[in-house]
């Protein structure tokens, strides 16, 4: 290859590397945990009154985050910003307080379906945030006490919510 063309190549190869760096730059957060929404595909109980959903928490640091959460209705650290909806919740025999854990740079998805008493289909758009209790915890008897805390002050405790994206269905 004539020195001309090898330089032209190292130097998009450069703008290209140098591209693709920004980028990653770009999508990390200086936040710890952050909380991405959008819509789920696949069917739902009752579509004309309600949307599914697919929440997924990031780990954004080097270390694993763990939290408290519940083993069965895991949807009770969540929260929305309107009235309008309603996260449904699923009914369990033993519901007990779990310390669950994100890898570093690891994720975790959940699905959830939001409800609502109207029908969707004869509403006008409906734009919403989804907001996550992070009960931060280094063990089990932390997670334990603070989902306590949680629901003896309210689901509505806005102390430590992580806020999503805006979604609009």
């Amino acid at each position: 290859m004539p020195p001309i063309k090898q330089l032209i190549s190292i130097f998009i190869l450069a703008i290209l590397l140098t591209a693709c760096s920004a980028e990653e730059v770009n999508t990390t957060s200086s936040e710890p945990l952050t909380i991405s929404v959008e819509l789920a595909d696949g069917p739902m109980e009752r579509p004309r009154y309600g949307v599914a959903i697919k929440a997924t928490l990031t780990n954004n640091t080097a270390d694993t985050l763990r939290y408290g959460t519940l083993s069965c209705s895991w949807q009770d650290t969540y929260i929305l910003d309107t009235e309008e909806l309603r996260i449904q919740g699923t009914s369990c025999d033993k519901n007990i307080p779990k310390l669950a854990a994100i890898p570093p740079r690891g994720k975790e998805k959940k699905i959830m379906v939001l409800v609502t008493d109207r029908s969707v289909e004869k509403s006008p758009a409906i734009r919403f945030r989804v907001g996550f209790h992070w009960l931060n915890a280094s063990n089990y008897q932390e997670a334990f006490e603070k989902i306590e805390q949680l629901q003896n002050t309210g689901i509505k405790n806005t102390e430590n919510i992580v806020w999503s994206n805006p979604v609009e269905f």
